[in-house]
This record gives structure tokens, sequence and C-alpha cells, in this order.
């Protein structure tokens, strides 16, 4: 059995298995899933996973247990190499780990800065379907192309994001 089959097994033996299997990768990367039993588009679920040779490491979690599982493969275990492969390793592994974290700081970046283009030419006055029906006002809140509501996501009082909120109270971030 492959780590990826493995990996979706174990996902299954928790109640957290992929609605589709074929989505389920192993490039060390974060992804969202849908769980067997969801409905519609709804993405309950968040796992990564990577395949490195012999051995295979991951975690996963649905957010409606609020659980996080970890994943090892069965075969090929870090404690079966020797001490020179453990250290190429764990080079590796750091190398990999630093490079994930500097796409992830301009993914950040690039984040920031469309929210900052988006909230710059949001209206800061008027009213939506959505405040409407629940009798609010903007309360430092932005309006964006007529019908969505914006608000603002900050760190540090440095603006990050921005959550959009639909007319039919619909939430995304950005």
């Amino acid at each position: 059995m492959d780590f990826v089959s493995q990996f979706i097994e174990k996902m299954r033996s928790l109640g957290c298995g992929p609605a589709h299997p074929s989505t389920i990768v192993d490039d060390d990367k974060k992804y969202r899933y849908q769980i067997e039993d969801e409905k519609g588009t709804k993405k309950s679920g968040r796992y990564q996973l990577k395949v490195e040779g012999d051995f295979a490491v991951g975690w996963f979690i649905d957010f409606r247990q609020g659980q996080t599982h970890k994943f090892t493969s069965q075969r090929g275990k870090v404690s079966d190499r020797t001490p020179e492969q453990q250290a190429e390793y764990k080079a590796q592994r750091e190398a990999a780990m630093k490079a994930q974290k500097d796409a992830q700081r301009v993914d950040h970046e690039r984040a920031a800065k469309k929210a900052a283009f988006v909230w710059e030419r949001a209206a800061t006055m008027g009213s939506t379907a959505y405040l409407e029906k629940k009798g609010a006002s903007l309360n430092g809140a932005r309006i964006w192309r007529e019908n969505i509501v914006v608000v603002p996501v900050k760190v540090g009082g440095k603006l990050t994001s921005l959550q959009f909120i639909g007319p039919d109270g619909t939430k995304r971030f950005l």
C-alpha cells in the first residue's frame, strides 16, 4: 500500500475520510478538503502530507470535531536510518520548512497589499441587504461593490486581510 493510501485509510478510520480521495496529495503543503459526509462545497477538513523516499509524515483535522490527528508511515521510520541519513533528512527538512515559511510570508504580503487596495476603494458610507436584515450599521466596516460588507482584519494594528460578508450572510476571508 502506498503512503497516500495509508494516509487516506487513517483519515477514514477516524471519521475524517476525504469525499474525493484523488485530491489528497503528498507535496508537504496545507490543503482544505471535503469530508465524505459533507454536502455541497463545504470543506471542513485540512491536511498536510509529506512523502520522502521510504518515509511519510502528516496530519489532518476535521474542524467539526476540532481534533488534529497525526500520521506516520508504517515502514521506513526515521529510527531505521543511519546517523548520516538522519542528519541529511534533518537538513533537508529544515531547508524545506524555511522555503515553506518564505513562501507563506510572500503570500501574506501579497494578501496584505490586496487588502489595502480593496480597503482604500471600498465605500465608507451606505448600507447593504445584510446590514439591513441585521439592523446594523457599518461600525468601521466598509462596502465593496454595493452589496458586500468588508471588515478589516488587523494584526498589530496593521491591515493584513479582509472579511467579506455577502448579502445572504456568507462570510469569506481574503
